[in-house]
């Protein structure tokens, strides 16, 4: 008699149905005592109807024999466990070694084109990064889009192709935080009640340790999106080390079939670098793991109640999507999300002198005062009058003052050269 072998995400289970029982090996680990792993004994005909975990050395005779005994005086005689025990552990260590079976590529159905959680955004079923420096609100962003799939409202004008149940797994933040979050984005999505189907799982243990208990929360829960924040502190290692950020994207990876939002973070070394130049902070592994890695970047420092973000698709395994921007606006009990496209050319214009980099602001926003400006920009006040004087004696921008006629704002001169677009000239 030999068990029936199958898969669950990072689980092998030996299912033996002439004793209904079913014995599942996760967290498999190499060490120096050989490969051991986390065994589970379930039944449906005795009155004891679990044992387990316990961690079970796979080529130990003597955990075997231990697991064998301890099976016999929970379970009773309902199964030959001499034969019962042995054999299932040979059936997984095959399994295990063997990975998954080869297939003919012939055999393949072809899936057509990428299969989209929101379109041209978060790919289904894949690891998606979402990095960003400190300031640029990315767990706002995470518990937004979050919100959207739950909800199927439309966030950054992209609605999601499906909607269901969704899983907030937070190293960072409480429950009682999120609580607060959740409320006032919902009330900038127009939302009169708030979704019932968001989960909020407050972490306290790395990911790979908990990622049985995740999994079994996902398959029993239908969700279709799980956002991990932040990597870093799910791994509970080394950032830099290779093999903890294998094991973290692995982890990540066996929460299938749930789409996979990561919130990954950016140092400030790099975060002052040029677009295309910055890297998710660590392991150079962790952005192999993902199918798609966006970056998103404040663009000037924060304002009293807003930001501006661009969002640029740095690796894209499934065609390169479009960069765009957000204006996230703080409001009393309220967050909204202004889509606003144009602040790409602002992030493009990274690396420009002052004068230029002021000149492209313009173009993008259109008449700014002095106060808007150094939001965008990072300047000084006494910077920027110096840098607008020298532009206004150039004549490249314009003086006036705004409709209440008390403020003065800068427009850009588009009929000067230095000022002139390729297609304008």
């Amino acid at each position: 008699m030999h068990p029936f072998v199958e898969r669950s995400g990072d689980a092998i289970i030996a299912v033996w149905e002439s004793y209904k029982l079913g014995i599942s090996f996760e967290q498999f680990r190499e060490g120096a005592y050989g490969l051991t792993a986390e065994v589970t004994v379930a039944s449906t005909v005795s009155a004891e109807t679990r044992h387990g975990p316990v961690r079970l050395g796979l080529l130990s005779q003597r955990d075997i024999r231990e697991l064998t005994t301890d099976c016999g005086k929970r379970f009773g005689d309902i199964a030959e466990w001499s034969l019962v025990i042995p054999s299932s552990v040979t059936a997984v260590l095959d399994e295990y070694r063997s990975g998954n079976a080869p297939v003919r590529l012939c055999d393949v159905p072809n899936p057509g084109e990428p299969q989209y959680l929101i379109p041209d955004f978060l790919l289904a079923n894949r690891n998606v990064f979402l990095s960003a420096y400190g300031g640029s609100a990315k767990s706002i962003i995470g518990m937004a889009i979050a919100i959207s799939v739950a909800t199927g409202e439309p966030w950054a004008e992209m609605r999601p192709s499906d909607m269901g149940p969704v899983l907030y797994l937070d190293w960072e933040d409480e429950a009682d935080t999120q609580s607060r979050r959740m409320a006032e984005i919902c009330a900038g999505y127009g939302l009169s009640t708030l979704p019932d189907n968001l989960y909020h799982w407050s972490m306290g243990t790395p990911l790979k340790e908990a990622q049985r208990a995740i999994s079994r929360f996902v398959r029993d829960n239908g969700i279709k999106l799980v956002v991990v924040d932040s990597i870093g502190a799910a791994i509970g290692g080394e950032l830099t080390k290779d093999d903890a950020a294998i094991q973290g994207m692995v982890a990540c990876r066996n929460l299938s079939p749930a789409s996979r939002l990561i919130i990954a973070h950016i140092s400030k070394a790099d975060a002052e670098k040029n677009p295309g130049e910055r890297k998710t902070f660590g392991s150079a592994f962790f952005e192999f793991g993902a199918r798609d890695v966006w970056q998103a970047h404040r663009i000037g420092e924060p304002g009293a109640n807003q930001i501006s973000i661009s969002f640029a698709n740095t690796k894209a395994n499934h065609g390169q999507k479009q960069p765009f921007g957000l204006r996230v606006v703080f409001e009393p009990g309220t967050i909204r999300f202004e889509r606003h496209d144009s602040m790409m050319s602002i992030e493009l214009a990274d690396g420009l002198s002052q004068p230029d980099l002021v000149c492209s602001i313009l173009r993008a926003e259109g008449e700014l005062d002095v106060k808007h400006l150094e939001q965008y920009t990072g300047l000084t006040a006494r910077q920027l009058n110096r840098i607008l004087y020298r532009l206004k004696c150039q004549s490249r921008i314009n003086q006036m003052t705004d409709t209440s006629g008390k403020n003065t704002v800068y427009s850009l001169n588009y009929q000067h050269r230095l000022n002139q677009t390729e297609d304008e000239e």
